[in-house]
């Protein structure tokens, strides 16, 4: 009895990973999906192929594969169409796309960097002259994101540049404060045995 009621238990769990795997309303962020997984799993969010060729699994990923590459063949100009190469992947269409049509945004970058350098205080309120800084650097990181690293947010390299780039806000915070009202807090904010955080820096002078 027992052996039937496991027989039973297993068809049920099949039938159920089969009719989740095609189930058009099923998203990957749904646990009822194949696709599913914690986001320690996969921290950049990508669904890999499935090593198992002949699977529920490979099926659906196989499924959503045409599905997205038909919608970019459906969705991109006519007159681009002769030029589009073949890919057995979604991915790899979009990844060749991306590197040929793709606008540099040299000179929106280029303008952006020119009025960072000469953002300065100049009578501004701290809390005016910070605004701005933010608005600028926030849209420099629109023009300029960084690429996306197949290690996620745990990349020691992505990390360590983040980092780096949060220091220098916080010096170009300081280099632009006025000198005759802030120049003694600056200088001991510079001191500190750790460069404080652009918050923490900015919470002192106000």
């Amino acid at each position: 009895m027992a052996d039937s009621d496991s027989d039973s238990s297993a068809v049920n769990i099949n039938a159920n990973a089969k009719a989740n795997a095609t189930d058009p309303t099923l998203t990957p962020s749904d646990p009822r999906s194949p696709f599913f997984m914690p986001t320690s799993d996969s921290p950049d969010g990508s669904i890999h192929k499935p090593a198992a060729i002949a699977s529920d699994e490979t099926h659906a990923w196989t499924l959503c594969n045409s599905m997205i590459n038909n919608w970019i063949h459906n969705t991109i100009d006519p007159l681009l169409k002769p030029y589009i190469h073949y890919f057995s992947t979604a991915k790899a269409l979009w990844d060749d796309l991306r590197e040929r049509y793709s606008i540099q945004n040299a000179p929106k970058i280029y303008q952006l960097k020119s009025n960072l350098f000469q953002l300065r205080q100049q009578g501004m309120s701290v809390s005016n002259y910070y605004t701005k800084l933010r608005g600028a650097w926030d849209e420099l990181d629109v023009a300029r994101a960084l690429p996306d690293c197949p290690h996620g947010s745990n990349c020691p390299v992505t990390q360590y540049i983040t980092k780096e780039m949060a220091n220098d806000r916080v010096y170009q915070f300081l280099l632009g404060l006025d000198n005759a009202m802030f120049g003694t807090i600056r200088t001991q904010l510079l001191n500190q045995p750790l460069l404080p955080s652009l918050n923490k820096a900015y919470s002192t002078l106000v």
